[in-house]
């Protein structure tokens, strides 16, 4: 798909120019169209746009793939998730590349909008767009062209749309990259790329300490207020994950902050932030017990599973009653307060960044090296200490030592090398893995006994204490496997892959 632009004030010049082709414009009308993604691009990333499209009273739904291909489907409603989207090509498409993630409106466009077709043995064909009276909603003013036009890929038509695109360039239209929507979101500023919540930066190993770990500090913060409306607001239950993990690195950060940081503020921000981090628990273990609930009952018979329905509707209050906590939470004045000093803070130049503590002007990769050699050999002992007989909390404990370990390769990213270390983090993940699945049966298996004196009836009771038993056994199965696990990940090849990412940082 091509389109072209121009600053002539009116496209009739085109148009005539047009014409000699044997094309044929349609009666102008008013059009809306919606660009729709996820928060981090995930449709753009995989080559598709998702536009609704508003016309006379008509809605519709396009995909359009970077390959020129074109589905239409008619819509009464702007779909707010993928499941929103019947189910076909479109949907499943849709579907497999957004997953939990909402679609968010990227930008709206208004603009008058005229077909042109050229009509062969086949037919009139839809060959291009013109539009003009251009405005982006919401949007401050900016250099957009007067009008535009946008050439659609015609199969089964020649050279034709080729011919259109050499008499505009002759008209001295401007060849441009990207569809109408994409061109007017550059002229705009408007970022179609999504957010990239990716906790490696760029990083100097000769940096000083202080200085590194302010970025990183920083590049974390970013992040945390990028999703905190999202998460306030459940629009999707990746927000509030994303969130909590930001929450969780700066925690990890900052403990490994020790001489390079003044004492007195790792001391304090670590409280507050784990306060913070501390109101987004109940909410976010609802949302993973909700995700993962399909496929705890899957196993049980039917009529186990509609005797579960009432639990499922308990959940799900419980999980809407979380949210309006956390967003009553996140609203406060005091989380507003910490979020906005931090990066006060986080932002001050000089001060207590250089010169505040004994490493403050040590090499950051020496500093790195050192606390990351420190993490795993924390990680490997405390998991060398669980045998059989070792309880849930000692598993737990495991699983947040392995937590620091990934969140300090990913957070210093930029100063280990990359090959080594992304090897190193898919090792961990796999250990990562059977920790996460023995805790979610633990914490959610909890929950059931929690809930269970509120309900009566016996076929919803005798469904429970089947729920639970299965929860039980993933979690004794967890436990077995983890031994396994464990020893997979505490061997040579890890060894060597730690070695080789710290290789030469100090």
């Amino acid at each position: 798909m091509h389109t072209f632009t121009s600053l002539a004030p009116d496209p009739s010049g085109a148009i005539d120019a047009l014409a000699a082709l044997g094309l044929t414009f349609g009666p102008r009308r008013r059009v809306v169209r919606m660009l729709l993604d996820t928060f981090d691009g995930r449709l753009r990333a995989h080559g598709y746009r998702l536009e609704v499209r508003q016309c006379e009273g008509s809605d519709e739904l396009l995909l359009c793939g970077s390959d020129g291909s074109l589905e239409h489907l008619a819509t009464a409603v702007v779909p707010r998730m993928a499941n929103d989207i019947p189910s076909g090509p479109m949907g499943d498409r849709v579907r497999d590349i957004a997953a939990e993630r909402a679609l968010l409106p990227l930008m709206r466009m208004e603009s008058m909008w005229r077909t042109g077709s050229v009509t062969e043995a086949g037919g009139p064909s839809e060959l291009l767009a013109l539009h003009d009276d251009v405005h982006i909603a919401g949007s401050a003013p900016f250099p957009a062209p007067r009008w535009l036009i946008e050439l659609q890929r015609q199969d089964g038509h020649g050279d034709l749309a080729g011919e259109v695109g050499t008499d505009l360039e002759r008209c001295g239209m401007l060849r441009v990259r990207g569809d109408s929507l994409t061109v007017l979101a550059r002229a705009a500023g408007i970022s179609l790329d999504g957010f990239d919540g990716s906790p490696t930066i760029a990083l100097d190993k000769r940096l000083g300490a202080a200085a590194g770990f302010r970025a990183v500090l920083s590049h974390l913060a970013d992040g945390i207020v990028a999703t905190w409306e999202g998460a306030r607001d459940d629009v999707d239950a990746e927000f509030l994950h994303d969130l909590r993990v930001g929450l969780r690195r700066t925690r990890s950060v900052l403990a490994q902050a020790e001489k390079v940081l003044p004492a007195s503020v790792i001391d304090d921000a670590r409280h507050r932030i784990g306060d913070l981090a501390a109101i987004t628990g109940p909410a976010r273990d609802l949302d993973a017990y909700v995700a993962e609930w399909e496929s705890y009952i899957e196993p049980l018979a039917a009529t186990a599973r509609r005797a579960l329905s009432p639990v499922r509707e308990e959940l799900e209050r419980q999980r809407r009653a979380a949210h309006a906590d956390l967003a009553t939470g996140l609203r406060s004045p005091q989380a507003m307060t910490l979020i906005a000093s931090w990066r006060t803070w986080l932002s001050a130049d000089g001060g207590p960044w250089t010169g505040a503590e004994s490493w403050s002007d040590k090499r950051l990769g020496t500093v790195v090296e050192r606390r990351i050699s420190r993490a795993q050999a924390t990680l490997i002992e405390r998991a060398r200490r669980i045998d059989d007989s070792g309880g849930d909390e000692a598993v737990h404990d495991v699983r947040k030592a392995a937590k620091n370990v990934r969140y300090l390769l990913e957070c210093f990213g930029g100063v280990l090398h990359d090959k080594p270390r992304h090897r190193l983090v898919r090792r961990l993940k796999a250990f990562q893995d059977n920790l996460g699945e023995h805790q979610d049966a633990v914490v959610h298996l909890a929950w059931l006994n929690e809930v269970r004196p509120i309900f009566a009836a016996a076929s919803t009771l005798r469904a429970i204490d089947q729920l639970s038993a299965d929860l039980d056994a993933r979690r004794r199965a967890a436990r077995a496997e983890f031994a396994e696990r464990f020893a997979a990940f505490d061997s040579p090849a890890t060894r060597r892959a730690l070695r080789s990412a710290l290789h030469g940082v100090h």
